[in-house]
């Protein structure tokens, strides 16, 4: 497949079509190793499998990267029901974003966090 490469930046960029992406579960935002073959003389890109979290539920981070994808993890409108996070989910969810967009890492007051999560269920 042939494909052009484009300056965006300071950088030169090859989009890789939608298809292969789609076969590789490849999403924007993700990470990929990218190797160059100077034999060969090829570049080689591949696909990074990363922990999805390290002490949170893996059900749950899984959801997390679902819904990041856009992709609901069931039907809309079907078995709709009011779910609270726990401290330590937030605290993945605030990573993982942190980890795709930048910005620096930690928590001022777990205290209050932990008050801010318990609250909706004490109203």
């Amino acid at each position: 497949m042939l494909r052009k490469l484009f300056r965006t930046g300071n950088s030169i960029v090859i989009s890789i079509p939608k298809d292969i992406l789609d076969e590789l579960k490849l999403f924007e935002g993700e990470s990929v190793s990218v190797e160059l073959d100077s034999k060969q003389r090829q570049i080689v890109i591949s696909p990074v499998e990363s922990p999805l979290a390290v002490g949170v539920d893996e059900t749950f981070a899984r959801q997390v990267v679902w819904i990041h994808q856009g992709v609901p993890p069931c039907p809309r409108g079907i078995g709709q029901v009011t779910i609270y996070l726990t401290a330590e989910q937030i605290l993945f969810i605030h990573y993982r974003l942190l980890s795709e967009t930048g910005g620096k890492h930690g928590l001022r007051d777990l205290g209050l966090l932990e008050s801010a999560v318990a609250r909706p269920r004490h109203i």
